[in-house]
């Protein structure tokens, strides 16, 4: 363990940043559904889905559907906070932070702090154990100094600590530190203009940290940043960071055998900083980007529009179904994180979302309650399980009407790794696996994983001992050779599905479901009936 420096033992970058583990998952603050919600981007809107909708001419403009947007929108921002709240702690988390950016817009951010004080009041007034913070995400706002950025944000968190302030809903170290997470942190500061010259120039690490210092101090409170380590892969950029904050965090970047951060979190250890894992279950995008270089994401359905289809891209990672996902929170039980970060709980527009939605289910949050039982050192689950994974069709099968060109941004290996039926089921005991009636051999005790070619229409699968079925269900949705329009989602489904959507929502509400690409009694897929569409 190395001596620590005067400025660590005054900033306390070497105490602890959590008493106890904990999953805190990444919040969109503007997408809690509810009555009366502003909703102007187009990505927001849940109408957008329907290919036959608003959006008919680019075939939908979002490819997933929330369950609790479609159960949300009738409830008061309250009654929206507290059904989350509630489903977030049976999916396995144990709080929220809040995006919370360098707003231009007033509205949007009084908006937030709407939002963020519902989930407060409701922690608070139902005594729920679950810890809420903030995020605070890329101060580039280039005609104002450091000076205005500070004053800006102490306007609008200064009311929710002045509120909130001595409840524990917050997330706090053990020595009584707000816990805040930043994103793309660093042009707080005035040397720093942008987040990227970090990576040329680590040493301005230490000029973000003495602004986020300063923030600290305008807010007359002690904060411990989470800091967002971006250039993970150069140790010069590591060392600055680990010099000036007192804990990491990573957002979605793909897993990869030889990837760095397993050295880093070896390198926290050394430095006596808290190594926080980021994982996250999927990445694919409902956002629409022009497709000439260094654009901007288009939020307004009219510039959709204007360009159309064939003018705009939509972006992927290729993440091996659920193995970066499985391997992420592995690598949390391995190097024994202080917390693990889900990216994210609800930004579905980038697919990387825990919340309930017809694409994801409850799959995901399965494995991640069984790595979190042996990252807490607790028994295994009582139950067994059986969960599936896959693309709705071949990475290289072009959609009928709406075929969209995907940007690959981030690759664990070549696309056609997707294509298959993925199969992860934890057992007691051994059981004979079966995929659409065709045995597939036997699975072994524990967590395992086996991988069958792609079959068009629904999946079924059974694990069955001594000619009796364990384990007995069928994906409402399917796989195709035909496609209808890009939709590059994971889709996910699990033997679980029922009983979870009965704990999450008490039973209020029925389950919302994808089956645009299970057969009908004819044998076609059910979106050629479904909708109306011109062929091609």
């Amino acid at each position: 363990m190395l001596e620590e420096t005067e400025l660590e033992k005054e900033r306390r970058l070497s105490a602890p940043l959590a008493d106890q583990k904990r999953v805190i998952a990444h919040y969109m603050t503007g997408m809690l559904y509810h009555r009366g919600m502003p909703r102007k981007s187009a990505n927001l809107r849940s109408e957008m889905y329907d290919p036959c909708g608003p959006s008919a001419k680019v075939g939908g403009l979002v490819q997933y559907r929330s369950m609790l947007a479609a159960y949300g929108e009738g409830l008061s921002i309250d009654e929206s906070a507290a059904m989350e709240i509630r489903a977030a702690k049976k999916l396995g988390l144990d709080g929220f932070q809040f995006f919370y950016p360098l707003g231009d817009s007033e509205d949007m951010m009084a908006y937030y702090n709407q939002v963020v004080s519902a989930f407060f009041r409701v922690v608070i007034k139902e005594e729920i154990d679950f810890k809420l913070t903030l995020c605070l995400c890329n101060p580039r706002q280039h005609e104002k100094s450091e000076r205005d950025k500070i004053a800006h944000w102490k306007k609008w968190i200064q009311p929710l600590i002045s509120e909130f302030g001595s409840s524990d809903a917050w997330l706090k170290t053990p020595g009584e530190r707000f816990v805040f997470f930043t994103w793309c942190p660093d042009a707080l500061s005035d040397a720093v203009d942008q987040h990227w010259m970090i990576g040329r120039q680590p040493e301005l690490i230490r000029h973000s940290a003495g602004a986020y210092q300063r923030l600290a101090q305008n807010l007359g409170v002690d904060i411990a940043y989470v800091y967002h380590l971006r250039f993970q892969d150069r140790p010069e950029v590591v060392e600055a960071a680990l010099d000036h904050f007192p804990a990491i965090w990573g957002w979605t970047d793909s897993y990869a055998e030889d990837d760095p951060w397993e050295g880093i979190a070896k390198r926290c250890r050394v430095r006596n900083r808290s190594y926080t894992q980021t994982v996250y279950p999927d990445h694919y995008g409902s956002k629409v980007y022009p497709r000439k270089k260094g654009s901007r994401m288009l939020f307004y359905l009219k510039d959709v529009l204007a360009l159309g289809v064939d003018g705009v891209e939509r972006k992927i990672q290729v993440c091996g179904l659920s193995e970066v996902y499985r391997k992420l929170l592995e690598r949390a039980v391995k190097v024994d994180a202080c917390m693990i970060n889900y990216a994210t709980w609800n930004d579905y527009p980038e697919g990387h979302h825990l919340a309930p939605e017809v694409n994801h289910n409850y799959a995901f949050a399965l494995l991640l309650k069984h790595y979190k039982r042996l990252w807490l050192g607790e028994s295994p689950e009582p139950g067994e399980f059986a969960c599936v994974f896959f693309k709705k069709y071949a990475h290289d099968v072009k959609a009928s009407h709406f075929h969209y060109q995907i940007k690959v941004t981030k690759a664990l290996a070549s696309a056609d790794v997707e294509d298959g039926i993925e199969v992860v089921c934890y057992l007691k005991n051994p059981a004979e696996l079966l995929v659409n009636g065709v045995s597939r051999g036997q699975v072994a005790g524990g967590l395992q994983r086996r991988k069958f070619a792609m079959e068009r229409g629904q999946v079924r699968v059974q694990l069955r001992r001594a000619g009796v079925d364990v384990i007995d269900f069928t994906t409402p949705e399917g796989m195709t050779d035909q496609p209808y329009r890009t939709d590059r989602l994971t889709y996910a489904y699990s033997s679980e599905f029922d009983r979870l959507h009965q704990e999450v929502f008490q039973g209020r509400f029925r389950p919302l479901v994808s089956d645009e690409y299970a057969l009908d009694s004819d044998g076609q897929a059910n979106w050629r009936s479904r909708y109306k569409l011109q062929e091609p």
